[in-house]
């Protein structure tokens, strides 16, 4: 029995030695890299793969290399964006802090 315990002790720790976990590789973005501000409050995604966020300064999309950014000078309604999302069709709908769609 004390032979058994000491071999499954020892495998635990050859495990924990050769063991490796999965590592996730996590990219951060700000306004060195294109965003409008560093205070992002959400993201979706549209169809065609494109990552859109939306802060407190307007709009970004980004297409996997650069940043678009949109504002009050590009249609939008305010540049304050709270919520955003896609609808079945494709349309993205945007909620400004003024309460405006």
């Amino acid at each position: 029995m004390v032979q058994r315990i000491i071999s499954f002790i020892s495998f635990l720790i050859l495990l924990s030695t050769f063991g490796y976990s999965q590592n996730y590789s996590y990219q951060q973005y700000t306004t060195e890299d294109g965003l409008p501000t560093n205070y992002v409050y959400g993201v979706t995604e549209d169809k065609e793969g494109n990552i859109w966020a939306f802060t407190e300064n307007g709009v970004s999309k980004f297409n996997g290399h650069i940043f678009k950014n949109f504002s009050v000078a590009d249609g939008l309604v305010d540049n304050d964006i709270i919520f955003m999302e896609t609808d079945s069709t494709g349309v993205l709908w945007l909620h400004g802090l003024q309460n405006q769609i």
